[in-house]
């Protein structure tokens, strides 16, 4: 069976839509618990209804400790992190080798610098080697 490119590049890009809407849910739960957690008030539209199977399991989830609080901070920082980096153009594969590069506290923060570290990984840098222009004569013992 031959695959041509175009349909590979469908494929792919499928599947990177899968990928993203995934971790954009999972991004927008950990923002809507995160707000909970902290008392914040959510917007309208990421007020989930909570369902009425388990009124005591949401209870206990109301008194959370302090490392549970941290430990979805950091699940939630990171999935940012992985979403921004999705967008700045990196494939699934990098993302856990770039995402350690990408420290920030805020969201327009996290996609700066993945904005960034994509121009830099790609080469478009504003800033130019300073020895480029500088020719250096050898000498040339065989010449």
């Amino acid at each position: 069976m031959e695959i041509s490119q175009r349909l590979l590049n469908e494929i792919v890009r499928k599947r990177l839509d899968r990928e993203k809407a995934k971790h954009e849910k999972e991004v927008k739960q950990l923002k809507a618990r995160i707000a909970e957690l902290e008392g914040e008030p959510l917007e309208p539209e990421e007020v989930e209804q909570p369902t009425d199977e388990e009124p005591e399991e949401i209870e206990e989830q109301s008194e959370l400790s302090d490392e549970e609080q941290d430990e979805y901070k950091a699940k939630y920082f990171d999935a940012l992190k992985r979403k921004a980096l999705l967008d700045a153009g990196f494939t699934l594969d990098q993302l856990d080798t770039y995402s350690q590069y990408v420290k920030g506290d805020t969201e327009d923060e996290i996609e700066r610098q993945a904005l960034e570290l994509s121009r830099e990984i790609k080469g478009e840098s504003k800033y130019a080697d300073p020895n480029a222009t500088k020719t250096k004569k050898v000498w040339n013992f065989f010449g």
